[in-house]
């Protein structure tokens, strides 16, 4: 099936080449910022969860045990945990949304802007 669960760890060893290659044609886009300083460790996380087509990730994400629906953009340093989040949403950035031992369904419909 091409939703799945699957395991992304990324860190600063592995090229973003080697991880746009990684991740093609399974609907998720990997945002990539050159760090600002020395030694600053640039990751994603997305454990046991499901990823819909045109699902952004920002730098330095947590989601676990989760299901992202179509067109969500997730802003930088956000934890999902335990969630189902909405199509077309956007998640702020240091955004933290934990769904417990319940399931949450989170909606989200920020403004996404464009420059």
């Amino acid at each position: 099936s091409f939703y799945q669960n699957v395991t992304y760890r990324v860190n600063q060893m592995e090229s973003v080449d080697a991880l746009t290659e990684r991740l093609e044609g399974k609907g998720i886009t990997f945002h990539y910022e050159q760090p600002d300083a020395v030694g600053e460790f640039v990751s994603m996380m997305v454990e046991n969860s499901v990823l819909f087509k045109d699902v952004f990730v920002g730098n330095g994400c947590v989601i676990r045990n989760s299901v992202i629906l179509n067109d969500v953009y997730v802003g930088d340093n956000t934890r999902i945990e335990n969630c189902i989040v909405e199509s077309r949403d956007t998640i702020r950035a240091d955004s933290d949304f934990r769904g417990g031992d319940e399931v949450k369904i989170v909606v989200e419909k920020n403004e996404r802007y464009v420059l």
